[in-house]
């Protein structure tokens, strides 16, 4: 309250108490539908969600520019935009970009906190799962910087759970001429690179790498190896020569998949795992080893990846190699099923 303005209580009246919520925080004040690319909404619709307005004219914002050129080069697809109306006007919305391996990442616009376009947001997101379990996904995906908590309740009335933040981490390629004397009894390791006839190796390598592990383990019961493979194929620039799988004595112990970045001369490492049985022995850093080769292989400058916060053990290797944190983001993860009520327990109300 600003100190000029008086109080109702101040000027000695009595304020009633209020039945009826604003309808800004009605569902019903709320039209929200599927916006298809024929539809002249589209272009606003991606703008929306991707950067929170609405263009200007017939100008693209240049995020809106990648994420349409991602779409259309390579596996990816952009097919489900929910928009959110008021009075016939779309005043935002959320879409999702469709991996292989039945996974989606839900884009959502950065609004600030106490905007009243949230519950609009919560109901395209909505929206959203219903559609994508409709079309047999097996998991949806929202990352978002751990300070945009305002977007927490939308999401959990879309049947959204937190998972964990993700850490961001990123080295320079750069001579290192203690790297080798950090490989120990890895010498007898022989690797295999990827092609279709190789996918039950490197699934099985996948799998035995899901065993006991700390970085995101609830994905292992959401999605096969199978899965996941195909979800990391639409990672960047898919390349077979840059997919790896480390046995020893003929039995998969590591495995290794990379992707080189569309805009940047950078690598991420998409996965990285160590068997159970052989964690301890030196295979992380004879695939972190391969990692760096490889980049260099291809004129990368760095490499990048993600890391689950809970996996100390990882991050503590991450930091022996010389990665510094560039990001962090809150993961938020949905499974068909799961869609929320609105109520006390959402944040909103019906």
């Amino acid at each position: 309250m600003s100190p000029d303005k008086p109080s109702i209580e101040h000027l000695g009246l009595k304020s009633k108490p209020s039945t009826q919520r604003p309808e800004s925080e009605q569902t019903s004040a709320w039209d929200v539908r599927l916006i298809t690319c024929d539809d002249p909404d589209y272009n606003a619709a991606l703008h929306l969600a991707v950067c929170g307005n609405a263009p200007r004219g017939s100008r693209r914002n240049a995020a809106v520019d990648e994420l349409l050129s991602d779409t259309i080069a390579g596996p990816l697809r952009l097919e489900l935009v929910h928009g959110a109306y008021r009075d016939g006007r779309l005043v935002c919305a959320a879409l999702v970009v469709e991996s292989p391996g039945g996974s989606g990442l839900v884009i959502v616009p950065p609004l600030p906190k106490a905007d009243w376009r949230l519950l609009g947001t919560g109901l395209a997101i909505r929206a959203l799962a219903s559609a994508a379990w409709s079309r047999s996904y097996a998991m949806l995906e929202v990352l978002l910087p751990p300070e945009v908590t305002q977007l927490a309740d939308a999401l959990r009335m879309a049947g959204f759970r937190f998972l964990t933040n993700l850490i961001y981490l990123h080295r320079s390629i750069e001579p290192d001429a203690g790297l080798e004397s950090r490989l120990t009894g890895t010498e007898e390791l022989t690797w295999v690179t990827y092609s279709e006839s190789k996918e039950p190796l490197f699934c099985e390598a996948v799998r035995r790498s899901y065993v006991q592990s700390s970085d995101c383990p609830e994905l292992t019961a959401i999605r096969t190896p199978q899965q996941a493979l195909a979800s990391h194929r639409a990672a960047g620039v898919h390349q077979p020569e840059l997919w790896f799988v480390a046995l020893r004595a003929n039995d998969p112990i590591g495995v290794l998949l990379l992707s080189q970045m569309r805009r940047h001369p950078t690598v991420e490492i998409v996965y990285m795992g160590v068997a159970q049985p052989a964690r301890g022995t030196g295979v992380a850093d004879a695939l972190m080893l391969r990692a760096v080769q490889a980049a260099r292989s291809v004129s990368a400058t760095s490499l990048a990846l993600a890391t689950d916060e809970r996996n100390a053990a990882a991050r503590r290797f991450y930091e022996r190699w010389n990665f510094s944190e560039a990001g962090v983001r809150s993961a938020w993860i949905a499974t068909p099923g799961e869609i929320g009520a609105c109520g006390s327990e959402s944040g909103f109300q019906c």
